[in-house]
């Protein structure tokens, strides 16, 4: 063979290589967009509505106020909340509610 042959081949070779790197290094990229992806879809499902409701007496009207669901909703006085409880009775982290494995939990937080 001549030397010719030889680096030609080395070139088609290292071509291939590089090739070969950038297309592992694509397919490693995209499956990880697709995790964090499912992971945002994830969280941005809605799961249902809480609707608002007050105390009037003996019972209970709707406020018209709704709240969208997530897999982890914190409900109190903070404006971190996903539901803001405008009460001086009520803390800033007052409850939580979330759901574990398919059944919502409704979880007191103890707070003061």
């Amino acid at each position: 063979m001549t030397l010719e042959l030889i680096l030609l081949a080395l070139r088609i070779v290292s071509g291939l290589l590089l090739l070969g790197i950038l297309s592992a290094v694509f397919v490693i990229l995209w499956r990880d967009y697709r995790a964090v992806a499912a992971q945002a879809q994830i969280h941005r499902r809605v799961y249902g509505n809480l609707m608002g409701l007050a105390n009037l007496g003996d019972e209970f009207i709707l406020t018209g106020d709704t709240y969208r669901l997530r897999p982890l909703t914190n409900i109190g006085r903070s404006p971190t909340n996903h539901v803001v409880i405008d009460d001086a009775t009520a803390s800033s982290n007052h409850a939580m509610i979330g759901l574990r494995e398919g059944h919502w939990w409704l979880e007191d937080k103890n707070s003061r």
